[in-house]
């Protein structure tokens, strides 16, 4: 890199840069906020923050830059590092560790993309504070809602 491009916060601010036009996107530290928010399941980060990893003053986070990377379609090491000089063998890929969804959660999912930037954020606090009543062996629903879903029923059972 160029003396410019020194430290490794502007050396990944660069890569972020040249990936993002790459992808037809704005270099806009809101449009990135905003994409990253939508993403991302804890709490979300700030203009300033995209700003500040658009400019080089800082890199995020390791589960931040795994977000990061997944808006932008990309692995995350090619973003910290630049991409692989040996490309990887068609299916070797590094696994991202999700499982294909299904059709129902594809579904949801849509819906949900649908729903106001508030709105997204509330079912994604509502989802997270279900994760935490599982990790603490506290059922908050019964599997005796629709085709066993594990949905509540819409109504009390009589």
């Amino acid at each position: 890199m160029s003396q410019q491009l020194s430290t490794e916060s502007q050396q990944f601010a660069y890569r972020l840069q040249m990936i993002m036009r790459a992808g037809g996107y704005p270099l806009s530290p809101t449009l990135v906020a905003n994409q990253f928010n939508l993403l991302y399941w804890g709490e979300g980060i700030t203009v300033h923050a995209a700003r500040n990893w658009l400019n080089g003053i800082s890199l995020p986070k390791p589960d931040k830059l795994r977000v990061l990377a997944r808006w932008l379609q990309v692995k995350p090491q090619d973003l910290l590092f630049g991409p692989d000089p040996k490309p990887t063998p068609m299916g070797v890929e590094e696994s991202a560790g999700y499982e294909e969804l299904s059709l129902a959660d594809e579904y949801m999912l849509e819906r949900y993309r649908e729903l106001t930037h508030d709105y997204q954020r509330m079912v994604r606090e509502l989802v997270a504070a279900l994760h935490l009543m599982v990790l603490h062996d506290k059922p908050a629903v019964h599997s005796n809602g629709p085709l066993g879903t594990g949905t509540p029923p819409a109504t009390p059972p009589p």
